[in-house]
């Protein structure tokens, strides 16, 4: 899970969780006829009213879980897993859990916001009309068995999903987690060294690392020596300048924990000794360290918190809540 996460729409984040439970599953190509334009880009060979699966509370034909297959093919088109059918079972119990969490966002009175389902579904109209050649974008949502209507129509599920998940923790509750790891609130201004092991032993490393702290402890420039030693290609900007060795108001929590640590424990402006991970040794000065007010901070660990509790639900609830599956028994055949 990412240590910060401030997009305010989960919406994406679930469509990449929906994408990601394939990770393990083949790779294989699934026939299908392009010329099928009632079926659009996939085809389970059952008729559109067959019921593919119940769960309590509801079920999903075939013809909906068509089209919602459509629908990632559309939003996700480099995901050539979709095309596999063995990856179908996995999916359709993510859309199962889709269907299961908008209902209870429903029932919780929570209502879609239609501000954020236009402008997320406008940016990837735009998105897709660049990549058409000249095709009409409802000639190629018809293609895929699909049109505008039903595009929002699965964006909303997951509009509703994004709100219901974002309040699976109390102001309160997440309040509780900032103080408890405030640590991975902290921001630092780090400007730092590294002397690789890659092209030399380790004690030369260290004792190249140990002679630049030295150097700079008796006044020479730290940002000038970053830049005629240091081996981290971080140190090299876009435009192939040098950037004197700073990380600027960076989340401590993205570093490996020696760094880490040492950006947290050591005083400001003080020239660390060599500090080692598994890229060399660093030296260190940490200019500026500050931990994130809670208000900052909030909305990025509501997020965090529903990742969790979405991620809890597919594997500890929804498993016990899908009574039947009904899917080709070609989609199982390879399944492992």
């Amino acid at each position: 899970m990412p240590k910060f996460m401030k997009q305010r729409l989960i919406l994406i984040l679930l469509l990449a969780v929906t994408i990601g439970i394939l990770a393990g599953c083949g790779g294989g190509q699934a026939n299908k006829d392009q010329n099928n334009q009632n079926k659009g880009s996939f085809d389970l060979g059952m008729k559109s009213d067959d019921i593919v699966a119940t769960y309590k509370g509801g079920s999903v034909t075939a013809g909906e879980f068509e089209q919602y297959l459509s629908f990632l093919g559309v939003m996700n088109p480099q995901d050539t897993t979709l095309k596999d059918p063995t990856t179908w079972p996995d999916i359709l119990d993510a859309y199962v859990g889709q269907k299961i969490l908008a209902a209870r966002a429903t029932e919780k009175g929570i209502k879609p916001n239609q501000t954020e389902i236009d402008q997320y579904l406008s940016q990837q109209k735009g998105a897709i009309t660049q990549n058409l050649k000249g095709e009409d974008y409802n000639q190629y949502l018809a293609r895929q068995g699909l049109n505008e209507g039903k595009m929002k129509e699965f964006l909303t599920q997951f509009n509703l999903i994004d709100q219901y998940l974002l309040t699976s923790k109390s102001d309160e509750e997440l309040k509780k987690i900032y103080d408890q790891d405030k640590d991975s609130y902290t921001i630092a201004s780090v400007r730092h060294i590294l002397i690789t092991t890659e092209k030399r032993k380790d004690d030369e490393a260290k004792k190249l690392a140990q002679d630049l702290a030295d150097r700079i402890r008796k006044g020479e420039d730290f940002a000038a020596l970053a830049n005629q030693y240091s081996e981290d290609p971080g140190n090299t900007n876009q435009d192939g300048t040098k950037n004197g060795g700073l990380y600027e108001n960076t989340p401590v929590a993205n570093w490996v924990e020696p760094f880490k640590k040492a950006a947290l424990e050591l005083p400001l402006n003080q020239v660390s000794d060599p500090v080692k991970t598994d890229y060399g040794y660093h030296v260190m000065r940490v200019e500026k360290r500050e931990v994130q007010p809670f208000d900052q901070v909030k909305q990025e660990i509501a997020g965090q918190q529903a990742y969790l509790a979405y991620m809890n639900f597919m594997s500890q609830e929804l498993p016990k809540l899908i009574e039947k599956k009904n899917l080709p028994a070609k989609t199982e055949s390879q399944k492992k």
